[in-house]
């Protein structure tokens, strides 16, 4: 995280050890995940609508929104979850 960010300094994107929620099309949390130290994460869920739901921090930051997914049958797909810092 850079604590200010400033026109032609670079802040990269740092991956994020986090949870994730996994709710499906009623609401109910289906699984939980944890990403691993370098942010990678793999769920296996079957056919069906969900939505991702990163968890924030203890005093809630960073944060990131929900975001909803529809998985097919037989297939992976990759997925780019975002926090944000709070910091401007």
């Amino acid at each position: 995280m850079c604590p200010v960010v400033q026109p032609g300094v670079a802040c990269p994107d740092r991956p994020l050890e986090a949870e994730i929620d996994v709710l499906d099309a009623n609401g109910r949390i289906v699984t939980r995940a944890r990403s691993a130290a370098d942010g990678t994460y793999r769920i296996a869920l079957v056919q069906g609508s969900y939505v991702l739901t990163p968890l924030p921090g203890d005093s809630g930051l960073p944060f990131a929104s929900p975001v909803p997914i529809e998985v097919l049958d037989g297939t992976w797909m990759s997925l780019d979850l975002h926090y944000d810092s709070g910091i401007r």
